[in-house]
């Protein structure tokens, strides 16, 4: 569980679900796993009414499935929840892009250039799990420089879900060559700013992501 400062300042149902969601996306809780109340309760040092809502948000995100006779286990993501997020993405992160266009600061633009670079250099060294956290990261200067705290709230869910599913489109050929082009044309468009080509910019960023992904395969077992 976080810290005890984090359960001061954040509601407890909200830490919890928090919590549960990252162990089930970074793999500590597995597919088809038994998540019980009580168990859980006891572990987290909560009472079961904010593990009861959590688990209801889980299973709102496909994260846990409700079933009879086992209870409530947790759910494998498929190659179309995946897609589905793609397109939800494309919507939302291409709004942040056309926002960002036009509240950037130039402090903003030199990190977000600083971040390319890094991206850069760690996929000449194929260090593939560094240029997908950077790549976060990118995308997170976005977000918070839109200056929209909704839409960062918003978009920011996907993070994890980004990072697994462009590992996972990296074993497509030409793909690293393809997404720094991409970010090329962002960061222009946002340098610019032009907010309708930043806009278009993602939005093709995306599209194009989305396709690598129904063309890889599973080489890093993401969807396990």
């Amino acid at each position: 569980m976080p810290t005890s400062k984090k359960r001061q300042t954040v509601p407890v149902r909200i830490t919890v679900f928090e919590h549960l969601r990252e162990e089930i996306l970074r793999g500590n809780l597995l597919n088809g796993e038994r998540l019980i109340e009580s168990d859980l309760a006891k572990k987290l040092k909560v009472s079961r009414t904010p593990i009861r809502e959590a688990l209801r948000k889980l299973e709102n995100e496909g994260l846990v499935r409700y079933s009879r006779g086992r209870g409530v286990t947790v759910g494998k993501l498929t190659p179309q929840d995946m897609l589905d997020f793609y397109a939800i993405r494309g919507a939302l992160e291409g709004l942040a892009a056309r926002l960002a266009a036009q509240r950037i600061s130039e402090g903003e633009i030199a990190k977000l250039k600083e971040i390319f670079a890094g991206i850069s250099k760690a996929f000449s060294k194929q260090d593939y799990r560094l240029a997908v956290h950077l790549h976060t990261r990118f995308n997170d200067l976005i977000f918070r420089a839109a200056g929209n705290p909704r839409l960062y709230e918003l978009v920011s869910r996907f993070h994890e879900y980004t990072e697994r599913s462009q590992l996972q489109s990296l074993a497509v050929s030409g793909r690293f060559q393809a997404i720094q082009e991409e970010h090329e044309a962002i960061i222009a468009a946002i340098e610019k700013r032009h907010p309708h080509r930043a806009e278009r910019a993602v939005r093709k960023h995306l599209e194009q992501a989305s396709r690598a992904y129904q063309q890889s395969s599973d080489p890093f077992n993401l969807l396990a």
